[in-house]
């Protein structure tokens, strides 16, 4: 019986091909599909990105192993590319930066790249002559790595400036320098091309309930520490927005084309954004320049009927995106926005679209601003030009000239701050003498800063310092304000007059080591809790078994001729009755100290003025173990802000557990915090309820957003 029924199987298994071996769908497009019409004929030597990858444009996901290996195939292969590596990302992958012009301007690099920064020197930009200057545009790919098209069109858009051949493409490179970074976000992009490639079908299937459609929580949209990277070009904490940063300040280029995708069922977008909804400090003339750029990819699009939409949904207005950085030093930013298939194959009301397609409308759309850029290249260069002439003017008329500030002692959020402004070529300066501000407030000399508002950047130190509260649509499709004294915790004040108040500038800016103040005790050693990395060395004494107590309250520390205030939350650490020896104590605490910034006070006594260092205003601290429930129904940037403050600023070893899985007494046992960011946990009756007698019994639960 047992054989008459595999007999009967067999025919339906090779009918279902279980044994046979199934033939794909012939794959529709060639490579003329993704590359601009015109009388171009394209150079055998050149490689296209089918003999590098394996396979066509749109047939899989290009890892970012192959991108980075078919533009370097190109800079071999042709005199108009040059290709250099600009960073690495938290997993180690290269940013490059990949330069497409003639093989003339190839050589002469350097001095096209210098003559084009004096453009944004008011001293030097009369003598330049623009009629003969290439215009400088910036295709930037994917910066959020599941929005695919993009990072796989850069390999059309690189081959047909590394391959076609004929007059129309040589006037192009020769009046142009393209800098093209192929993906923005290296580990999202491999992340997603590996989900998708691993999770489709052999035949493409174009239900949305397809694994291939369903990638897990937290997505290949961020970056490693689920940081959504298109955020990062005004905070620059992360590798992603601090190339990013790099690359434009490299060549302050003319045109900057941020390429993304959007839902699938939107048609493509490009700018300009909502009328009503562009920042105050971006000029209409900027605006207008835009939608002159955009026509341009509107009639390459109408060419193959591709349908797009503009001057709504989207605004200009936060300069921390890829999109609009530049708006705020000269240059013209526009977002595409190409609806998205996340796999290979959607189905849309306006019919299916295949990834392919979608690789195709932003290759093209990317070619005809190269197009609008060679058209317009002299006027985008006199506005760059007349851009930091009219900035330059009206900074000397502000009725703020400067803004002062100090970090309230911390040396720590003074390096980040300083490192920070540097990214963004901000000139700082040491405060030359007291300032007494309005509202009791006292700058000092010696650890407080200025800086002037008549500077090269003058536009992004307004962008950066300024509060923006008036608007003329109070509808934002993005973050509507970020002023960096609250961000950092600054005491700030605005100056009116600068004058007598710029000291040195500072030029070098640089993590000042905590010192060990006082020397070696044999009875303890206390510090304050103002620093930024407090934490981390608090962390690592309990971690080493060392006993540290905190304050509750305020007291005079005195000890010999030292005198200091210390504030709510100081830690004391005895010199005495710890696991290791008072040598080894005093080497560790240096060593904390130096790399920390956090200054350490040796006490040669216990006895204070008002609170006595055995008094019960002290309290023992334990070692947090910290668990971050993460997964699905849990924010993303919010987990991932909260990860990369312990585990990169603080090394305090969080532990990442995913929120669906079975909480138990036993395993919550090992933790004393948790952490719940911006989410509500999918939680069983018991896990919750284990949760819950986990509270009850002492542990520390930290729930922010719509965590409750």
């Amino acid at each position: 019986m047992r054989r008459f029924f595999l007999m009967c199987l067999l025919p339906i298994f090779l009918a279902t091909g279980v044994f046979a071996q199934p033939q794909a769908d012939e794959y529709p497009y060639d490579l003329t599909y993704f590359l601009p019409e015109g009388s171009h004929v394209y150079d055998p030597q050149v490689p296209t990105p089918e003999k590098i990858l394996g396979f066509q444009l749109g047939e899989q996901h290009a890892g970012w192993d192959q991108v980075v290996e078919y533009m370097r195939t190109l800079a071999r292969c042709s005199d108009r590319v040059t290709i250099r590596e600009t960073g690495r990302t938290y997993q180690h992958r290269p940013f490059i930066e990949v330069v497409f012009t003639s093989a003339k301007n190839q050589k002469n690099i350097d001095r096209l790249k210098e003559e084009h920064l004096k453009l944004s020197d008011v001293a030097k930009s009369r003598s330049v002559v623009i009629d003969d200057m290439p215009v400088i545009v910036s295709l930037i790919y994917s910066i959020h790595g599941n929005e695919a098209s993009g990072v796989n069109a850069s390999l059309a858009v690189a081959y047909h400036l590394a391959a076609a051949q004929g007059p129309e493409i040589e006037e192009l490179l020769d009046q142009e320098i393209v800098v093209m970074t192929p993906g923005a976000n290296p580990d999202g992009i491999n992340r997603f091309a590996s989900w998708v490639n691993s999770s489709r079908s052999f035949t493409n299937v174009s239900d949305i309930k397809s694994r291939e459609f369903t990638e897990p929580w937290p997505s290949s949209r961020t970056n490693h520490y689920w940081i959504d990277c298109n955020r990062d070009l005004l905070m620059a904490q992360h590798p992603e927005g601090i190339n990013g940063l790099n690359g434009y300040f490299e060549w302050l280029p003319n045109v900057v084309v941020d390429q993304h995708e959007q839902g699938a069922l939107r048609p493509y977008y490009f700018s300009p954004g909502h009328p009503k909804r562009t920042h105050p400090f971006t000029p209409q003339l900027n605006q207008d320049l835009t939608a002159e750029i955009s026509s341009y990819t509107a009639k390459a699009l109408d060419r193959i009927g591709t349908t797009y939409y503009s001057k709504e949904g989207y605004d200009d207005f936060y300069y921390g995106k890829g999109a609009a950085y530049g708006d705020a030093h000269g240059s013209v930013c526009l977002l595409y926005e190409q609806g998205s298939t996340r796999g290979h194959l959607r189905n849309t009301p306006s019919g299916e679209w295949t990834f392919g397609w979608t690789i195709r409308n932003q290759a093209l759309a990317s070619c005809a601003t190269l197009e609008a850029a060679k058209a317009m290249r002299t006027r985008l260069l006199t506005y760059q030009k007349e851009y930091y002439e009219r900035t330059a003017s009206e900074a000397q008329k502000e009725a703020v000239q400067g803004y002062v500030f100090d970090t309230r002692g911390s040396k720590s959020v003074a390096f980040h701050f300083l490192e920070n402004m540097a990214r963004h070529h901000i000139e700082v300066y040491q405060l030359a003498k007291d300032y007494q501000a309005a509202g009791d407030k006292e700058f000092r000399k010696g650890s407080a800063y200025v800086i002037p508002v008549a500077q090269k950047y003058s536009t992004m130190v307004k962008v950066l310092m300024e509060d923006c509260l008036e608007y003329t649509d109070s509808t934002f499709y993005d973050i509507s304000t970020w002023s960096f004294p609250y961000a950092f915790n600054l005491e700030f004040a605005q100056v009116k007059n600068t004058n007598g108040f710029i000291g040195k500038q500072v030029v070098e800016y640089r993590f000042v080591p905590g010192q060990m103040i006082g020397g070696k005790s044999d009875y303890g050693y206390l510090f304050t809790n103002v620093e930024f990395y407090t934490p981390k060395v608090m962390y690592e004494l309990l971690r080493k078994g060392i006993h540290v107590q905190a304050s509750n309250r305020p007291f005079h520390f005195r000890s010999g001729d030292i005198e200091k205030e210390m504030g709510y939350g100081t830690i004391l650490v005895s010199a005495w009755n710890q696991p290791v020896s008072s040598d080894e104590l005093y080497e560790l605490l240096s060593k904390l100290a130096k790399e920390s910034g956090v200054d350490i006070y040796a006490a040669t006594t216990g006895l204070m003025q008002d609170v006595d260092l055995g008094s019960p205003a002290y309290t023992a601290l334990k070692l947090p173990k910290v668990a971050i429930l993460v997964g699905r129904t849990m924010g993303v940037p919010d987990s991932g802000e909260a990860w990369f403050l312990l585990d990169r600023r603080f090394q305090m070893r969080p532990t990442l557990i995913e929120a669906t899985a079975t909480l138990t007494s036993r395993k919550l046992s090992r933790y004393n915090v948790i952490i719940l960011a911006n989410g509500i946990p999918d939680l069983t009756k018991e896990s919750e309820k284990a949760l819950k007698d986990w509270v009850a019994n002492g542990g520390t639960l930290i729930a922010s957003g719509k965590a409750y």
